[in-house]
């Protein structure tokens, strides 16, 4: 019994990108934030066009442990002004760091711009942040919408497009 203790917490395998499920037993104490800078808008007759910013922080809330080798993965998805269940990826950044004990990592998403008119074009649908330890599990998600959270593989795999060619259904 004393072995299993020292072996410590147990990862569920990863195969491809799992069901958010598997998020049961990880050592990492993390949250994440995410924070929508002010937008810039500039309306035309030809439609709106709209200009958004993401600061994403995540911290370990761990009093003694600091980690190493996390990777962050931002997507910012927009949503179809006609058909709300179409999304797509309007912009996505990663980024790698180390979390020392009480330690805050940010980054902020590269701007990007959704263009609009009375009714076609997107919105700002939401967005998925993905945390993976240095293993490559998937240890920690936030998103605006749970079905973003099921469509993980669809989303990671899309090309990021504003226009909507490459657009998805939800």
């Amino acid at each position: 019994m004393l072995f299993g203790l020292l072996q410590g917490p147990i990862h569920a395998q990863q195969t491809g990108d799992p069901d958010p499920s598997v998020l049961v037993r990880n050592p990492y104490k993390l949250e994440i934030s995410a924070h929508k800078g002010k937008s810039k808008s500039r309306t035309s007759e030809s439609g709106r066009l709209e200009t958004y910013e993401f600061t994403v922080g995540v911290q370990n809330l761990d009093p003694i442990r600091g980690w190493r080798g996390f990777r962050c993965e931002f997507y910012a998805l927009g949503q179809d002004r006609s058909d709300h269940n179409l999304f797509g990826v309007v912009s996505s950044k990663s980024s790698q760091f180390d979390l020392p004990k009480r330690g805050k990592h940010e980054f902020k998403s590269d701007f990007f711009k959704i263009k609009y008119t009375s009714g076609t074009g997107y919105t700002l649908g939401g967005y998925l942040i993905l945390i993976y330890d240095v293993g490559g599990r998937l240890v920690k998600i936030k998103s605006t919408r749970s079905s973003f959270e099921k469509n993980i593989q669809r989303i990671r795999e899309a090309k990021v497009s504003t226009t909507g060619t490459y657009a998805f259904r939800m």
